[in-house]
């Protein structure tokens, strides 16, 4: 359905705020006011700017709620701490960290993507916040969980990173760091904490320049 026009094309009202999940069923999309009391249990809505967005969020940055990992990181800026909703799977999505240092709190959840860049002058740390300190950052189909390069650095304090991707012609490395033979820049891992655990390599170092700590 297209619906155009200057003024709202649908109001929904729900002044008893009654479970109405059995009459509408809203799953997406963009409002100009919250619609909280319109939606059933599996989706919310979450203020973004002037707009109200409705979905199934998987992270969080302050109050703004995301669909998933990729889009925080993308809206992310210096300071910012991305914490992590629910479990994910992001299918061929590679988030990336470039120009900010950001915090990625696992949050005792599973998260498994292509892999995470971090890339020129980008800063990613990665810890859990959670009691149990389980959360997991998993390779989905690449041969390496986390991608440092270009002068990026990543700093690993708690939760776990590794790689469980099924493919016999890659070697499951959990975190590769790749250097420049020829500017020697430098592209960082410090480890201070957390877990690595791969069937393969754990820590794969390439060129002059990639350092871990």
């Amino acid at each position: 359905v297209n619906v155009s026009g200057s003024n709202s094309a649908i109001q929904v009202i729900n002044g008893d705020t009654k479970d109405i999940s059995g009459v509408f069923n809203i799953t997406a999309g963009n409002y100009s006011s919250d619609i909280s009391s319109c939606l059933g249990s599996t989706v919310e809505c979450n203020k973004h700017g002037d707009t109200y967005l409705v979905g199934n969020f998987k992270a969080q940055i302050g109050d703004v709620k995301y669909l998933s990992l990729h889009d925080a990181f993308k809206e992310a800026v210096t300071g910012d701490v991305v914490k992590i909703l629910k479990d994910e799977v992001g299918l061929s999505y590679e988030p990336s960290v470039t120009n900010k240092d950001i915090v990625l709190d696992l949050n005792g959840k599973s998260i498994k993507y292509r892999n995470v860049l971090v890339g020129a002058s980008g800063k990613l740390t990665i810890k859990d916040t959670s009691e149990g300190k389980t959360g997991v950052l998993d390779a989905n189909t690449s041969n390496y969980a986390v991608h440092v390069k270009a002068g990026g650095k990543l700093v690993l304090e708690s939760g776990k990173i590794t790689n469980t991707y099924n493919n016999s012609n890659v070697g499951n490395v959990a975190v590769r760091v790749y250097g420049d033979d020829k500017t020697g820049i430098q592209s960082t891992f410090d480890i201070t904490g957390g877990v690595i655990e791969t069937k393969g390599t754990p820590v794969f170092v390439w060129c002059k320049g990639a350092t871990v700590n």
